[in-house]
C-alpha cells in the first residue's frame, strides 16, 4: 500500500506529460481555415491549398521554408503526404540554363536507412520567365521506422528555379507521398499539381518576380 501513492503519481505525472505533448502539438498546427488566402515568405508566396485537409506546423516553416502537411483520408503511420517550398543557395551564379539544371538537380534522399533511387526524370522548364528544371523521383525505403519491416515507396515531384532577385539562388517547391504500394494514391497528386501552381517567386513582398531569364555572355 505504500507504494501506492507514488504509482498514483507517476501515473499522473505520465497523463499530464501526455496532455502537455498533446496541447503543444494542437497549438503548433495552423489549420486550412487560420490559414491567409495567401502566405508569403522571403522570396516566393503561395496560394493557401486546395481544400481544408491541409494544415501547417509552426515548427516547421522559417523566413525562407514552408512544409505543408495533408490529413489523409484513411490514417496511416505508413503513408504521408506534403508539399514543401523553400529558398536555397548555389554553389556560383549560373550562366545558361544547361548549367543551372545541371546546379539545380536534385542530390540524394539523406536518411539513416536505406533509402534507393529506382527512376528520375528531369527536363528544362521556366516559371515566370526564369530558368526553372522540373524533376520527378522515385525510391524504395526500407527500414523506416514507421515500417522496419516493409518496403514504402516514396514519390518526390517538383520544380526548382533560378530566383530573379537572389543569382545565386534557387527556389525549391514540391510534394511528396510516401506509402506502401497500395496505399498510393493519385488524386493526391492532382492536389500537389494544383499547389505548385500557386506558387510564386517574389522579388518584394506582394511583388511577383518577371521578366526574362538571365542571358548567356554576349560573344
Amino acid at each position: 500500500m505504500a507504494g501506492a501513492p507514488r504509482a498514483a503519481t507517476r501515473f499522473g505525472l505520465l497523463a499530464i506529460a501526455g496532455i502537455a505533448t498533446s496541447c503543444a502539438s494542437w497549438f503548433d498546427e495552423i489549420g486550412y481555415f487560420d490559414m491567409a488566402p495567401r502566405l508569403a515568405y522571403q522570396g516566393f508566396s503561395f496560394d493557401r491549398p486546395p481544400n481544408p485537409f491541409w494544415y501547417l506546423r509552426q515548427s516547421e516553416e522559417t523566413h525562407t521554408s514552408v512544409t505543408l502537411r495533408r490529413h489523409l483520408p484513411v490514417p496511416s503511420a505508413t503513408h504521408t503526404f506534403y508539399a514543401r517550398v523553400a529558398l536555397a543557395s548555389l554553389p556560383s551564379e549560373p550562366t545558361s540554363h544547361a548549367e543551372f539544371a545541371e546546379m539545380a538537380a536534385p542530390g540524394a534522399q539523406e536518411a539513416p536507412y536505406e533509402v534507393r533511387e529506382t527512376s528520375r526524370r528531369t527536363e528544362l522548364a521556366t516559371r515566370q520567365g526564369q530558368w526553372c528544371i522540373r524533376y520527378e523521383t522515385e525510391h524504395r525505403v526500407r527500414g523506416a521506422p514507421a515500417a522496419p519491416d516493409r518496403e514504402l515507396v516514396l514519390l518526390v515531384r517538383g520544380e526548382r528555379c533560378l530566383h530573379p532577385g537572389f543569382p545565386r539562388a534557387v527556389l525549391d517547391l514540391h510534394y511528396s507521398e510516401r506509402g506502401l504500394p497500395e496505399e498510393l494514391d493519385s488524386r493526391l497528386h492532382e492536389e500537389g499539381e494544383a499547389f505548385l501552381r500557386g506558387v510564386r517567386m517574389d522579388v518584394a513582398p506582394g511583388g511577383p518576380a518577371g521578366g526574362s531569364a538571365l542571358a548567356p555572355p554576349s560573344r
